[in-house]
């Protein structure tokens, strides 16, 4: 064969090889729920899928010293980092109490269980990370203005060892919940008394913090020690708003310029679509006007918005309940908003 022809020959031959592992690498099946992580906490509830777990053994913290040889590096105090799962919005439910409880600062603890497919074979192993601390509860944002899809929210706790095993060890699980992600199409409303909240356009994520030592998280790069000091209070968290809502706002903090500060509650009620039982409403006590700030809407040109920066003294995960009890969580149809 000529070397022109040899050439164009193994050209096509390439272009085969590329094509094919194209073909196959676009073939790669989607993970199945059977591959999923899973997380027990003894006696209290069994999820056998969610959707993510970030977990670690044992962290060193990095002490850096000045030497006259240079920098020298060693280890320094061992923790555990927080451990995160991505659980699914149908599993709040069986956690409502433990939400709560961790709200009104009270400490938790679960026996945590995990089972994640091997590096190595894929089949799922089990790891034991103790009794470990509830660090906190993040419920996700929701906005108006994109895909509202909505599957999962997250939970994260402070391991206290790390024992891979091959088998569950031996004790009771919880109750089973959650088995199965649940998308949500939803809707949610927003009532703050006194105010119009019609023309809320987003809730940032809303954190609620357990009262535990502080641990790193185990995705930073650099294993830095501990602070060890304890968290006791919520993040704060903002409302995006326009129109009646933005001006409520704004009054709000005017308010605030002439006389002492008020406090309100809110109500953040998620709905699915088509309309149903709401799947979670967060009620918040104790809440005060931090900040607020005019921002523009980024997908309406020229619209002006306005930014409102929240703290929350406690948090409520109110469950739909019978009738009875429904009606009096439900929130008001009304443009004012709030329990009376």
């Amino acid at each position: 064969m000529k070397p022109r022809r040899l050439a164009l020959a193994f050209a096509l031959t390439s272009s085969w090889i590329v094509a094919t592992a194209a073909v196959h690498a676009a073939s790669v099946p989607v993970r199945s729920d059977a591959l999923r992580p899973e997380v027990h906490f003894k006696d209290l509830v069994s999820l056998p899928t969610i959707g993510k777990a970030t977990f670690s053994g044992r962290a060193w913290g990095v002490q850096v010293q000045s030497t006259q040889q240079g920098v020298r590096k060693t280890y320094a105090v061992p923790y555990y980092p927080v451990a995160e799962f991505e659980l699914f919005v149908n599993c709040i439910p069986a956690l409502a109490a433990k939400i709560n409880d961790v709200s009104a600062g009270v400490m938790q603890t679960v026996s945590t269980m995990v089972r994640v497919p091997s590096l190595v074979t894929g089949t799922k192993e089990w790891t034991v990370l103790g009794d470990s601390r509830i660090s906190y509860f993040e419920f996700p944002a929701l906005d108006a203005s994109v895909d509202r899809e909505l599957t999962s929210f997250r939970l994260g706790v402070i391991p206290t060892s790390y024992i891979p095993m091959d088998s569950p060890p031996p004790g009771g699980f919880g109750p089973v919940a959650g088995s199965s992600p649940k998308v949500y199409t939803y809707s949610y409303s927003v009532s703050i008394p006194q105010m119009d909240c019609s023309k809320i356009t987003a809730v940032s994520a809303i954190r609620i913090q357990g009262v535990s030592g502080q641990s790193q998280s185990s995705t930073r790069s650099d294993l830095a020690a501990p602070s060890g000091a304890d968290r006791t209070t919520n993040p704060n968290f903002t409302l995006d708003a326009v129109g009646a809502s933005a001006q409520g706002l704004r009054d709000w903090m005017i308010a605030n310029q002439n006389a002492p500060p008020t406090y309100r509650e809110i109500f953040i009620q998620l709905n699915p679509v088509p309309p149903g039982p709401p799947v979670y409403i967060l009620h918040g006590t104790g809440v005060g006007l931090a900040s607020c700030s005019e921002v523009e809407v980024p997908t309406r040109e020229g619209v002006r918005a306005c930014r409102a920066e929240l703290f929350v003294e406690r948090w409520e995960v109110q469950l739909p309940g019978p009738p009875k009890a429904r009606a009096d969580l439900a929130l008001p149809t009304g443009l004012t908003g709030g329990r009376k």
